[in-house]
């Protein structure tokens, strides 16, 4: 029997689930960012403009969705220069009719507070992402003290066009393996045009509504991608994971452990083993990537 980990059922939705307009620092309209990811094949907007939460239902039609959302930031003591760190994370309401956000109490840069308003906006029903932490000049000491975010931007293609390796894989291992159950997200992170269209979500939901997609969020029923392989069927039979995508040249296995494999071929198996998670990277012809979420074997009733 199949047990599938991306849902058989539905279709496939484009998301950015970061991005800014002229209502913060961006260049372009909230219309105009609509008009121009639709024209793109994108489906889906979460409109995150910074430290000022807007509701932009008036977008949503019966072929494009607004998720209504802002970016909040806290940096070091000292205040804000190129060499200072900072935290930034998008916080995506998961109900159409929300018009407030919980207020960050305490604010200030440290694990504690962070993590405490993560917390919050997860309880209080948001989608909580940490954002580009290679831009943030963050390193291990800072993000592993972060608890009770939902996601990682393991890809921020804003941040990437600007010359920053913020490809986040490694954050992403060692997060998990101190003890977070994080998704992962793509996203563009878009201010101008040249960073529209090259991070993203694919998000599986039986529906283009409010309500469908903010359910498959929570239920991690998505992957991220560069514009990597599209993985058409990601599912566990007979003791193994089966992946299946339209074109990967080669698909990595990684696990918690010092227990991973390699495949080429863009539809492959491998065998489920001694680990406490596993997740999938599928590569396309021009070394783009696909990643899935990490999928904890505790957690999947095998």
């Amino acid at each position: 029997m199949k047990k599938y980990l991306l849902s058989q059922n539905g279709t496939f939705y484009r998301a950015n689930l970061h991005c800014h307009t002229t209502c913060s620092d961006g260049q372009t309209t909230p219309e105009e960012t609509k008009e121009a990811y639709k024209n793109e094949g994108y489906s889906v907007i979460a409109f995150t403009d910074h430290r000022n939460f807007i509701v932009h239902n008036d977008l949503t039609d019966d072929t494009f969705l607004a998720l209504n959302g802002y970016e909040a930031d806290v940096t070091e003591a000292g205040g804000w220069s190129n060499k200072a760190k900072t935290c930034h994370i998008c916080v995506i309401a998961l109900d159409k009719n929300v018009t407030e956000v919980p207020e960050w109490k305490n604010k200030e840069y440290s694990g504690e507070s962070i993590s405490a308003f993560m917390k919050d906006n997860v309880e209080k029903g948001f989608f909580v992402t940490y954002n580009h932490p290679t831009w943030s000049l963050e390193s291990y000491p800072e993000y592993m003290s972060y608890k009770g975010a939902m996601a990682l931007e393991i890809v921020n293609y804003g941040c990437v066009v600007e010359g920053y390796n913020d490809r986040n894989t490694h954050c992403y291992d060692d997060m998990l393996r101190g003890g977070e159950r994080l998704f992962v997200v793509g996203a563009d992170d878009n201010h101008v045009r040249s960073q529209f269209f090259g991070g993203y979500t694919m998000i599986k939901a039986d529906e283009l509504t409010y309500e469908a997609i903010s359910k498959s969020l929570k239920e991690g029923n998505f992957y991220a991608s560069e514009g990597g392989p599209k993985i058409e069927e990601l599912y566990i039979e007979d003791g193994h994971v089966h992946v299946k995508t339209d074109c990967a040249r080669e698909i990595f296995f990684s696990t918690d452990r010092r227990i991973c494999n390699y495949a080429k071929g863009s539809e492959v198996s491998f065998a489920l083993g001694e680990f406490d998670y596993f997740r999938i990277t599928a590569v396309g012809q021009d070394g783009k990537c696909s990643w899935t979420r990490a999928y904890f074997v505790d957690s999947l009733s095998l």
